[in-house]
């Protein structure tokens, strides 16, 4: 799998042949927002931006089908710091209407195709100085996006463990685009720049038990040079692994393992001032092995934890000299005006009106970003936030809502505490001005939210709401078109043989393989003896018939 310049060509090579489809992406601009990683006690909060990517897919209305249909769609969080890109799979949802195209068996899965292409070109797009890890975890729902989609009966929900294995093998082929790592002591090769590995942690089963949700890819690995790891990246992602526990997980919305630390934090008397160490949790193996205590890991429920791990020589020395440049700079940590709150609320039901808040809400940003990006033109580079001033006068912003629509921590800062955008590089993507749309995280926030608001039960009432949702985008930024229409290139899942055009032969064994099994030989001297009688009758002599003696009353 190539990984594509534009956006266009990636997913046309990822939907099948000669079926059209309509192509909706919405991203906002890189801005400040709460670190995942929380700050070791006495240090200053990590400085991160994020920004998120929206993706839809739906068929177009023609002779098939009267209106338009949403079929699938993609939400994913970018958190850059100054030495780390965090790539987050928020949420991917289906309706089950892809089955009134009455593809072939083995026309492989839309869902799957599309997020490896998009996510290998989002990967493809963020590749410079900074590491990048593509994040994910994978719980089962009956439903993320697409409120009232589960009442559609061809709608395929999978259960945890085949979750697990449906996201391993997605990911799967990015992870293959790129060389394994080299051992300690070896030399890199010239033509890899960039490594990957991936790593999937499922608390309550051990090693033996986590590589059966390994792809079946992962068999050809070197045993000595595994590219899947049934464990966790934690240690090498962080700054300074002596850090407590608590500062080497990240935070994202609506994480199972986020609310925990949330629950152990309440452990820490302060903070600030302490030694920032759980009194019950002592380690991060400790931490994995706990949570499958926890309700959402237990009781016949399972959730996977997946990492992967993109490594070059350029971000293994900006990450040296990023590191020795904060032990030498000192940033003040001024004392807060109000407390700070890092408690996670409960997580809301599937399909909550409500319960969406979308993307890290900075504070209102000084310039109208509601356009459509204008002919290969970069994103807009991070700017400094207008303030958004609260009930109390105090600038504020919240962590976005996702996966789910539970609330993660929100937390009220003064303007000196609040973090100022990393300086990013200028992307060199080329987007479509007709499938892109830029807009700030309000909007993007107003524009989920009347996602959720819809109902995508039954091909009446999601045709009425697919059409009312781009309508709505539309009207919210003023455009009179959006969106483009893409023709699939993908052929059906052929062996090797076929793709390089020479047609599969049967496969026919050497005759030196087909061996007889021996013949007794009495056995056949019997049958012979037999084959000259005739058939003959078994009939019992008188003496092996025995009657039943009756006692004598």
């Amino acid at each position: 799998m190539a990984v594509e310049n534009s956006l266009l060509d990636a997913l046309s090579g990822a939907l099948p042949i000669d079926h059209t489809f309509n192509i909706y992406h919405v991203l906002t601009s890189p801005s400040a927002c709460q670190p995942i990683f929380a700050a070791p006690p006495n240090s200053p909060p990590t400085l991160t931006t994020c920004e998120s990517h929206f993706l839809a897919i739906s068929l177009p209305s023609g002779e098939k089908l009267e209106d338009e249909l949403l079929v699938f769609a993609l939400e994913i969080l970018i958190y850059t710091s100054d030495d780390l890109v965090t790539i987050f799979v928020a949420k991917a949802d289906s309706t089950g209407f892809l089955k009134l195209l009455d593809l072939p068996a083995n026309s492989g899965s839309l869902a799957r195709d599309t997020s490896t292409a998009f996510l290998a070109y989002l990967v493809h797009r963020k590749k410079g100085d900074r590491r990048i890890v593509l994040s994910l975890f994978a719980r089962s729902q009956n439903q993320y996006l697409f409120p009232g989609s589960i009442e559609n009966t061809d709608k395929h929900v999978l259960d945890d463990r085949k979750l697990i294995k449906w996201w391993c093998r997605t990911i799967d082929p990015i992870l293959r685009e790129y060389e394994g790592e080299v051992k300690h002591g070896e030399i890199q090769p010239h033509n890899s720049s960039v490594t990957a590995s991936a790593y999937l942690v499922v608390p309550g089963s051990d090693h033996h038990e986590t590589k059966i949700f390994f792809p079946q890819s992962a068999k050809d690995d070197p045993f000595d040079r595994p590219r899947w790891t049934a464990g966790h990246p934690l240690y090498r992602l962080a700054d300074d692994p002596t850090n407590p526990p608590r500062c080497l997980v990240p935070r994202f919305p609506d994480d199972p393992k986020a609310r925990f630390l949330d629950a152990l934090d309440e452990e820490i008397p302060d903070i600030e001032d302490g030694n920032g160490r759980w009194r019950s949790v002592k380690s991060l193996e400790q931490f994995w092995e706990m949570m499958s205590y926890r309700q959402e890991c237990s009781a016949g429920r399972l959730v996977g934890f997946l990492w992967v791990v993109f490594t070059s020589n350029e971000s293994q020395k900006h990450k040296i000299s990023s590191t020795a440049s904060s032990i030498k700079r000192e940033v003040p940590h001024p004392e807060p005006a109000l407390p700070i709150s890092t408690k996670s609320q409960a997580p809301a039901e599937i399909g909550d009106k409500d319960a969406y808040n979308v993307l890290n809400e900075p504070p209102t940003m000084g310039i109208d970003r509601s356009q459509i990006l204008p002919p290969s033109s970069p994103l807009l580079g991070p700017t400094e936030p207008g303030p958004s001033t609260s009930d109390n006068g105090c600038q504020q912003y919240s962590p976005s809502l996702a996966h789910g629509g539970s609330t993660s921590a929100t937390e009220t800062l003064t303007t000196s505490e609040i973090p100022t955008p990393v300086p990013l590089p200028p992307s060199t993507e080329d987007l479509s001005p007709s499938v892109s749309l830029l807009l700030d995280t309000s909007q993007y926030r107003i524009l989920i939210n009347r996602l959720l608001e819809l109902d995508f039960a039954g091909t009446p009432d999601a045709g009425k709401s697919t059409s009312e949702w781009l309508s709505f985008a539309r009207s919210l930024v003023k455009v009179p078109s959006w969106g483009a229409t893409v023709t699939g290139t993908r052929f059906p899942n052929q062996s090797s043989a076929t793709l390089s055009g020479t047609a599969a032969q049967p496969t026919i064994l050497p005759t030196g393989f087909l061996r007889k099994r021996k013949q007794d030989p009495e056995a056949n001297s019997a049958a012979s003896k037999e084959d000259g009688m005739g058939q003959s009758v078994n009939v019992l002599s008188t003496g092996l018939v025995r009657k039943k003696v009756k006692n004598a009353s």
